[in-house]
């Protein structure tokens, strides 16, 4: 899937809920992979509210001495 365009990401339905200030609805983090060499601890924010949802999952290696 090719990235939108300036114009088609401002017609996007959602484009009117977003919220420019970045500053997160909610905000935690939640340990996953306790059985398979976690627990990992992933930070997650929400941002906005309504029927559809977007997903952005950066995942930055953390340093690890074994």
């Amino acid at each position: 899937m090719a990235p939108l365009t300036a114009e088609e990401l401002q017609k996007h339905p959602e484009y009117e809920h977003t919220i420019w200030k970045l500053q997160p609805d909610q905000e935690g983090k939640v340990a996953v992979a306790e059985d398979r060499g976690g627990p990992i601890n992933i930070a997650y924010e929400i941002h906005g509210h309504g029927p559809r949802k977007i997903v952005v999952s950066v995942q930055f290696p953390e340093a690890r001495h074994f």
